[in-house]
């Protein structure tokens, strides 16, 4: 299911260019952590930082991590799980350019393909996608 703080469809970004856009089931406002399993933050410098700046997506992560539920963030993502507080103490991996972000966040960085701390898994790039989403069914498979 697509969760976004827009309405009714979000555009996703291709490599150096706008790729299609894909309808919204749900916007973030009407969603609760409840009714998910778990939860996928996407990748990507303008995404992350979007999502990031959202207080109900930053609630939204917070009350899955209440919850015990597993929350996932690929690459940038990882500024989502900053801003809601989900990074201290916790060792996680991203794209390399925020391993300091991490750090003043009170996480410990790893240069790893997928990083598993609780039910926060996080992952680097897309290249790591198959051990990351490997890493989400895992912890999905141990509830």
């Amino acid at each position: 299911m697509v969760l976004s703080p827009k309405k009714h469809a979000v555009r996703l970004w291709l490599n150096v260019d706008w790729g299609e856009v894909i309808p919204v089931e749900t916007p973030v406002r009407d969603s609760q952590a409840e009714d998910y399993d778990a939860l996928v933050i996407p990748g990507g410098v303008i995404a992350a930082d979007t999502l990031r700046a959202d207080r109900q997506v930053v609630k939204l992560v917070r009350d899955f991590l209440a919850q015990d539920k597993p929350v996932g963030a690929m690459g940038h993502a990882v500024w989502v799980l900053i801003e809601a507080e989900a990074v201290n103490g916790r060792m996680v991996t991203s794209i390399e350019s925020i391993r300091s972000d991490v750090s003043h966040a009170g996480g410990t960085w790893v240069d790893d393909a997928a990083v598993h701390d609780g039910h926060v898994i996080t992952g680097r790039h897309h290249h790591d996608l198959p051990d990351f989403v490997a890493a989400v069914a895992e912890d999905l498979a141990r509830d």
